[in-house]
């Protein structure tokens, strides 16, 4: 059970006894790992309960919009580099979870003001529920369930204080893309 990531950024070959045998938990705080060398080969074990949460679009203030959710990316494993080669084999993947960023509330406007209140900012976009890669992924035998990719919430438009009481619009939900993985190319 983890408290934060483990971050791989060179060569490395990290082979379990087996995903019955072997679970890695990113006890619902942060993803499991962070990939960065060329290769990296992960087998062998269960990589559950990954959880990254986009950052929340902050709030508009009077008669401005709310700010857009953040993107979030890769529950389980983010493979953050262009170049590299991530190969995951005999691998269960389940219960990860990747969600974006609530979008900010719109703000009001001011009573006997010519302004519109603040629309809500836009929810974030979810990639890739369990793996999210940039590119070079191979998965041979490994199996993906109960993985999520949730787009963040739109934010509230703000409050109309002057008739006829016309708030601000609600910002849009953000996407989610890929609860197993994603594959940036």
């Amino acid at each position: 059970v983890l408290n934060s990531s483990i971050p791989i950024n060179k060569v490395l070959f990290v082979q379990g006894p087996g995903p019955s045998k072997l679970t890695v938990s990113g006890n619902s705080v942060d993803r499991v790992f962070i990939t960065g060398g060329n290769p990296v080969m992960i087998s062998g074990m269960t990589i559950s309960n990954g959880l990254v949460v986009g950052v929340n679009g902050p709030d508009g203030g009077l008669n401005q919009n709310g700010g857009n959710g953040a993107d979030a990316y890769g529950g389980a494993i983010l493979n953050n580099n262009v170049n590299d080669l991530l190969i995951l084999s005999n691998c269960w993947f389940t219960a990860n979870t990747v969600q974006g960023g609530q979008g900010g509330r719109g703000g009001d406007n001011t009573p006997f003001a010519n302004f519109p209140p603040g629309n809500g900012g836009a929810g974030g976009i979810a990639y890739g529920g369990a793996v999210y890669s940039w590119t070079n992924v191979q998965i041979v035998n490994c199996t993906f369930s109960g993985n999520r990719a949730l787009g963040g919430t739109g934010g509230a438009g703000g409050d109309d204080h002057n008739e006829p009481q016309v708030g601000g619009l609600g910002g849009g939900g953000g996407k989610g893309k890929a609860g197993a993985g994603f594959v940036e190319q």
